[in-house]
């Protein structure tokens, strides 16, 4: 995978796009680790929901082609192996935390009842409903979560 002599300019835009790479990556990665600190159970609450979860392997792809970009346009084998083994150590991580988390939580689907009302465990099941809620005058409002309120 070299590139080619006779390419006129793909070289410099290669070498751009390494360099768009490069500090894009450098900043996510300060920015994922800044979130992780700062809102643990947000990134939690990511990394175990089915739609987010799977987002996370970005990381480790982004990680390996930055390694091949070093290797191809720059020659740089070390830095390329070092990306290389952290998608590996990532990869490895994440494959078995997400799919586990997906296996062992519990489900938060809602359920269509026999009356017709859905109903389920987690917060995101909604009922809808023509009942107004508890100390409220307002007889408009007719969705109640599982947080308790509309």
């Amino acid at each position: 995978m070299e590139l080619e002599r006779g390419a006129e300019g793909l070289p410099q835009v290669a070498l751009a796009l390494l360099v768009v790479n490069a500090v894009s990556y450098a900043a996510l990665v300060v920015l994922n680790l800044a979130r992780a600190v700062r809102f643990p159970a947000s990134v939690h609450a990511d990394l175990v929901d089915h739609q987010r979860g799977v987002g996370f392997f970005t990381a480790v792809a982004g990680t390996a082609v930055l390694g091949v970009q070093l290797v191809v346009l720059l020659r740089v084998y070390t830095l390329a192996i070092l990306r290389w083994a952290v998608a590996i150590v990532l990869w490895a991580v994440l494959i078995y935390a997400v799919f586990t988390a997906f296996t062992v939580k519990q489900p938060t689907r809602c359920v269509r009842g026999a009356a017709g009302r859905l109903r389920g465990s987690g917060s995101r099941c909604r009922m809808w409903t023509r009942e107004r809620p508890r100390g409220s005058s307002d007889t408009r409002c007719s969705l109640f979560s599982a947080e308790g309120g509309c």
